[in-house]
């Protein structure tokens, strides 16, 4: 029997990432030596006395050329047909992780882009490992494996490959309909300051299975931990919307739990913010709190350091809680990976609310990422509404003056607030930047 184990996403087609040291770990026999050699480098080890192991690799530069990694103790491992290059990870629910075989169009050949997928345990501590899992080429030679990943992974891949023309890694562990107190380690969610409304507030939602605070988190996210990455991708929401208050004081503690265990800086951390959907259809009971409020809260993940977030208010769908539109998802977020990431000069969120200055009987409004300037795509500005001292919103007039939005109505006189694609269902939000990018709802 071999004594000699490595961690599961340390497997055949896997990608690792450039540019940062990285850690390679896996189990021997208590006391037993061990030699790690990759791309040059002869790293050596000895297993502790619970019979872990790790060794440091020094940063590498991105590599096309597949490499074997060879792990000698008593016995010997080969992990064949490495690349280096950028390594993500998928995660959030439902949305995140829609599979390929929904596509309609054929799977192109992406030589270069991997993609792993595994099964976690199910345990309620802190997972090692996973049950297994698989690092796959992203070609049509392996649909039949591949056809479950996420498409929104497999097409954002796609488009940093071709892009930044390096190899590419990613890591799907989504799962449909998780809350985002499954994702994030117990310890944490039990510092938060309203920690005990957190729990009041769960008690109203089936939290058992993988549901259950920090499930997901330890039999997904805690068996990746340190492996190298340039960043995370997050599509999830839907199921916390009855919590939206709540919400980005959450995220908050995910994020910053995820990047203190990793110990690897605020690497990079990319949120799809909720599209148009009208919630009080056929909608399971947890889907059915304020969506405005939770893109809201969704805005304020920016706060953070080495944020972005995807913007898709306008290709929602009124009636599907799963719109089909996800190449368009995909598409958004590499272009937030390339310009806040990867500092490529381009224009890569549509315009985000930044203040506003009442003068006269209008609101004047300016706003971050406004491109080469503001637009109205399709006919006049919609959604927006205005209000006064007593809070009673109504439809406004909005026009574009230069780099700002001026937003009036003839019947309030001395208007105080405006706000922006407030509804669960905003059809009609029209308001871009002239690089095709969508504004974000929001309120002053």
């Amino acid at each position: 029997m071999n004594t000699v184990k490595i961690a599961e996403i340390f497997a055949d087609h896997m990608v690792m990432q450039q540019g940062i040291p990285i850690p390679v770990w896996g189990w021997a026999e208590k006391g037993e030596a061990l030699i790690v050699a990759f791309s040059g480098q002869i790293k050596k080890t000895v297993a502790d006395e619970n019979g872990f192991w790790m060794v440091k690799l020094d940063p590498m530069n991105t590599n096309f050329d597949p490499q074997s990694m060879i792990i000698k103790g008593d016995e010997t491992l080969c992990v064949k047909d490495i690349l280096v290059g950028e390594v993500w990870i998928c995660s959030g629910q439902s949305n995140m992780g829609y599979p390929m075989e929904r596509l309609e169009r054929d799977i192109d050949i992406v030589p270069g882009l991997r993609l792993f997928h595994c099964q976690g345990l199910d345990g309620n501590q802190e997972q090692v490992n996973f049950a297994e899992g698989e690092w796959l080429p992203a070609d049509k030679n392996h649909f039949e494996k591949i056809k479950n990943f996420s498409i929104i992974g497999f097409l954002y891949g796609k488009e940093l490959k071709e892009k930044l023309d390096v190899p590419i890694g990613v890591i799907n562990i989504s799962q449909a309909a998780s809350i985002a107190e499954s994702w994030t380690p117990l310890a944490c969610l039990k510092k938060m300051v309203d920690y005990s409304q957190v729990k009041q507030a769960m008690e109203k939602i089936d939290t058992s299975g993988f549901n259950a605070p920090a499930y997901l988190y330890n039999n997904l996210v805690h068996p990746l931990i340190p492996f190298g990455i340039a960043g995370v991708l997050w599509y999830q929401g839907e199921s916390s919307s009855i919590r939206s208050n709540r919400y980005a004081e959450l995220m908050a503690t995910m994020i910053n739990s995820w990047r203190n265990r990793w110990n690897q800086g605020a690497f990079a951390f990319i949120s799809v913010q909720l599209p148009n959907y009208d919630n009080t259809l056929d909608t399971p009971p947890c889907c059915s709190g304020s969506w405005q409020h939770m893109r809201e809260a969704q805005l304020q993940i920016l706060d953070l350091q080495n944020t972005a977030l995807a913007v898709t208010i306008d290709i929602g769908e009124s009636n599907d809680l799963h719109p089909a539109n996800k190449p368009e998802v995909a598409h958004r977020l590499a272009l937030a990976a390339l310009g806040s990431v990867y500092a490529q000069d381009i224009v890569y969120s549509g315009p985000i609310y930044k203040s506003m200055e009442i003068k006269d009987n209008a609101i004047h409004l300016n706003f971050d990422h406004i491109g080469s300037g503001l637009m109205a795509k399709e006919g006049k500005l919609q959604q927006f509404e205005i209000a006064g001292n007593d809070k009673k919103f109504q439809l406004a007039d909005a026009e574009i003056n230069d780099s700002q939005i001026i937003v009036s109505s003839k019947y309030i006189k001395s208007p105080t607030a405006v706000r922006y694609g407030w509804k669960n269902d905003p059809v009609g939000c029209n308001l871009y930047n002239k690089e095709g990018l969508p504004a974000s709802p929001f309120r002053t």
